[in-house]
């Protein structure tokens, strides 16, 4: 059986107080706010064609779909996209991972929706970007807002 020493009993004392006050901080957030999902879209800059899948969890999964996005023309400088369809119409705590092609799971996109407080959210998914620097690497785009027929709704 082995001593327990001083400097083990104040890492293990560090520790302790460092879970302690993880869970505390989180006591004084805000609920995420609900948001409802216009749009989500896809921009593809990459020069192949890309299957992007759309994995969007309310704490269960509420929305599952897949789009083959265009390649992107470097000649005629036209970028691929796709636009998903058959989106949750009401609002929710939503959570979306978005990922390409067979991407593993480690790196697959997450955004937090109830993070930005907006009452309404479109997405861009985008994979690469004009530069070219970052052929295939998926991103997301977030920006507030619904068309204004939509926003007394």
């Amino acid at each position: 059986m082995s001593a327990l020493t001083r400097r083990r009993a104040f890492q293990s004392g560090a520790v302790a107080l460092a879970a302690l006050g993880g869970g505390c901080t989180s006591l004084g957030r805000e609920t995420p706010e609900p948001t409802r999902l216009n749009e989500i879209s896809v921009w593809n800059y990459d020069p192949e064609p890309r299957t992007v899948y759309v994995l969007v969890l309310d704490d269960d999964p509420v929305y599952w779909s897949l789009e083959v996005a265009d390649a992107y023309s470097e000649n005629d400088d036209v970028l691929g996209g796709a636009e998903f369809d058959g989106l949750p119409a009401e609002s929710g705590t939503y959570v979306l991972y978005a990922w390409r092609d067979d991407q593993p799971r480690s790196e697959w996109e997450r955004l937090d929706l109830g993070e930005y407080g907006h009452t309404c959210t479109n997405l861009v998914i985008r994979i690469g970007s004009r530069s070219g620097d970052d052929r295939g690497e998926v991103s997301i785009l977030a920006s507030a807002g619904c068309p204004e027929e939509d926003a007394g709704s």
